[in-house]
């Protein structure tokens, strides 16, 4: 990494007058990696004309208050790393953000397997603005600004810049926490090929990445074409893929309460915690007390909530450590609902069967052109193309106490006739036999840039582009269950001697605690009686009955058309330290997104959260404004005293006019020294998620501290307000 003096490219990419170029040390270095066939050559090696990222004005980032953290590509290709994201979380700043391993697996949200998200400070991915050559991406993300960084090629970036607050009055809105700012090469002359890969000594994670990248230049050396084509690969890691996650092969999976702490028990009962002994200890080979994948059944809940039989009819083994006694019912050894071997759900089979890092197929297509036509303008244009294809795979489907008729034809023998207290039993069961939810998801990313640049005066600098991009995610949820077929399937009678579902023979009959049906019709002969009685019970025809696919689209779309002037006053007029400079322009951008969720899932009838369509739109008009003005320079104890200011107005569709600004001075009573200070106001006007975003099921896990279980984690306070008996 490289933290200021060092100068730095341009946010925006517009041509530097002639009296403001600087020589760059990185313009220097080639850039172009050689070639395996030999056919090499970077870009031309001159002064490179720079700009920094958080100000349209033309300085190098050591005159500028907010400090610029710059990686360039050779430090990229020399850390090995083919995926951005990872790379940049070793910046501090950066440290939050997600790769594909924090999208992958469980931890994968809805359609966003994969996704690539940069989070400075770790205040939100929404609060982070990722720009390219100084301007606006698409996002990947539906109902979001977030930009998957995955659809930016890793061949073609020349720099990251990573800067921290103040942006907002730059940039607009979505920067409030600051600016990431990826500058690609934008001229390229000659051909390179890059090929890289890794493979790990265990299985899994294999990675394959090649880049190649044509360019050159015509109409005398006035215009440049460059194509970059990269394509990589990420192979999916499982979690069994590593001994780490191996919870039966003797490896320590969870911090739980020490059940030898018989001073600290989890009702308290006035007696006082032994400093001696460890509160809470590691503990191996632990399980989901309260399932297993045979199925747990319970039958009277009088003795407390732990089961009382396998799905086999055997007793219910409690593995390692007798169940506690509390209050005079039976718990789970392990506070809240663990226990240690036995029949419980092994807690790493939720690690095991899920992907770590999923399957990653990514190909992009890069082309820009510029075309100087005369002194003071020059063309420019981008187009790419981005497909990314993901796989990940999380959990299996998991439900608890449900509730099974006693005549159930699939009940086995030693639990036929077991006395219940509700007039049927109840299983608690992790269905991995039906198999694993996944995510099969194809995103495009499409980015198309044109612009005109060059000098309007003499003493004044001209940018006018226009951005148009569209991101399409199609999102296949594999192994999804049909909530109304499988309680159809799990109510089972005896026809004939042949288990079949009631709702075969009686048309009219309804499914235990479950509504109308959705993806069937009663009576059409289609149910397949399922067997949930042991692992491997459920037939291949049940399963295919219930466990089907549905699919999810969501398009975004954004338009961003700007312009701005920026120069300095050298010719007329300057301060005590110097030449004033300025810049000012204006910027209108559309933003757009449409969720098209599968229509089972939004009628409830699938086994994820019930997903409603959202569509939503808004637009933004803004103007803004910077200055720099140098007060002094060269003087004794004021080597550089210098000021700056910046402003936006916006005037928002959605939530009307916001303003935005920011003030930094920075004092250098010696060439060594050098103090800085910013303050600035931000807004970030609501996404469309936030705007217009409709009402969804979520799961909201919260932890209630006056709970029995909970008594033992507070201070001695918390034991003299234990519920009343």
């Amino acid at each position: 990494m490289n933290d200021s003096p060092a100068p730095t490219h341009a946010a925006s990419r517009r041509s530097v007058p002639r009296r403001q170029r600087l020589t760059s040390p990185e313009s220097m270095l080639a850039l172009a990696v050689a070639s395996a066939l030999g056919a090499c050559a970077a870009h031309a090696q001159e002064p490179e004309e720079v700009f920094v990222t958080g100000t349209r004005i033309a300085q190098p980032d050591f005159i500028f208050a907010n400090p610029v953290v710059s990686v360039d590509a050779d430090r990229i290709q020399s850390s090995g790393q083919t995926n951005i994201t990872t790379f940049l979380t070793e910046i501090p700043a950066l440290s939050g953000s997600l790769d594909s391993f924090d999208s992958g697996g469980s931890e994968a949200f809805v359609g966003g397997a994969g996704i690539n998200l940069l989070d400075l400070r770790t205040l939100g991915t929404d609060r982070t603005l990722v720009l390219v050559d100084g301007r606006r991406h698409v996002a990947a993300l539906a109902e979001t600004a977030a930009v998957d960084i995955s659809s930016i090629p890793v061949d073609l970036i020349e720099r990251i810049d990573v800067l921290t607050g103040g942006a907002s009055a730059v940039y607009g809105a979505d920067g409030v926490t600051g600016v990431v700012n990826f500058v690609l090469k934008d001229e390229f002359e000659g051909f390179t090929i890059r090929a890289q890969g890794s493979e790990p000594d265990d299985p899994g994670a294999n990675t394959r990445f090649i880049g190649a990248t044509y360019g050159r230049n015509f109409a005398d050396g006035r215009g440049n074409i460059a194509v970059a084509l990269e394509h990589s690969s990420d192979e999916r890691l499982y979690g069994f893929d590593r001994d780490f996650n191996g919870g039966r092969r003797g490896i320590f999976t969870r911090l739980a309460r020490n059940p030898a702490d018989t001073a600290d028990p989890p009702v308290g009962d006035g007696t006082v915690d032994d400093p001696s002994t460890p509160d809470r200890i590691p503990l191996e080979l632990t399980g989901f007390g309260d399932s297993s994948r045979d199925g747990a059944i319970y039958t009277e809940f009088l003795n407390g909530p732990s089961p009382e039989y396998n799905g086999d009819g055997t007793p219910w083994d409690f593995g390692e450590l007798p169940p506690q006694t509390i209050g005079g019912f039976q718990d789970f050894p392990v506070s809240p609902f663990f226990q240690v071997g036995g029949d419980a759900t092994p807690q790493d089979d939720y690690l095991g069967f899920s992907t770590i890092l999923p399957e990653i197929e990514r190909t992009a297509l890069n082309v820009f052109v510029k075309h100087e036509f005369s002194e003071r303008a020059e063309f420019f244009g981008e187009i790419k193309h981005v497909e990314t294809d993901v796989f990940n795979e999380s959990q299996p489907s998991f439900d608890f106490f449900l509730f099974l008729d006693p005549t159930n034809p699939f009940v086995p023998a030693a639990l036929q006739g077991v006395p219940t207290a509700f007039g049927g039993l109840f299983m608690s069961r992790d269905n991995i036999d039906l198999g694993i939810r996944g995510d099969d998801i194809e995103r495009e990313t499409e980015r198309i840039v044109l612009g005109v640049r060059g000098e309007a005066t003499d003493w004044a600098d001209y940018d006018v582009s226009f951005v148009w991009g569209k991101t399409k995610v199609t999102a296949d949820q594999t192994n999804n269950r049909f909530e109304d077929r499988f309680f159809a399937a799990l109510d089972v009678v005896d026809n004939g001697g042949v288990p079949d579902c009631r709702v075969n023979v009686d048309p009219t009959a309804t499914p235990f605690d479950f509504p109308e049906p959705v993806t069937y019709t009663p009576g059409d002969g289609s149910c397949v009686p399922l067997n949930l009685f042991g692992e491997g019970s459920p037939s291949p025809e049940a399963i295919d009955w219930i466990m089907n696919t549905t699919t999810a689209v969501d398009e975004i779309e954004q338009k961003v058309l700007s312009g701005y002037l920026t120069g300095d006053t050298e010719s007329w007029f300057s301060l005590a330290g110097g030449a004033m400079n300025w810049a000012f322009g204006a910027e209108y951008r559309e933003e757009s997104s449409e969720s098209r969720p599968d229509p089972f899932e939004t009628a409830g009838a699938t086994f994820g959260n019930v997903i409603q369509p959202n569509f939503g739109e808004f637009d933004v008009t803004e103007v803004f404004a910077e200055v720099g003005l140098p007060l002094v320079s060269g003087k004794r104890f004021a080597e550089e005293l210098s000021l700056e200011a910046a402003y936006r107005y916006s005037d928002y569709s959605t939530i009307g006019n916001t303003a935005t600004w920011k003030l930094g001075a920075q004092w250098a009573p010696i060439s060594a020294v050098t103090f800085r200070a910013t303050v600035a106001e931000a807004v970030r006007a609501p996404n469309i998620g936030e705007a217009f975003g409709a009402e969804n099921q979520r799961f909201e896990f919260i932890t209630d501290p006056c709970d029995v279980g909970e008594l033992a984690t507070g201070t001695q306070f918390r034991q003299a307000i234990a519920p009343r008996s």
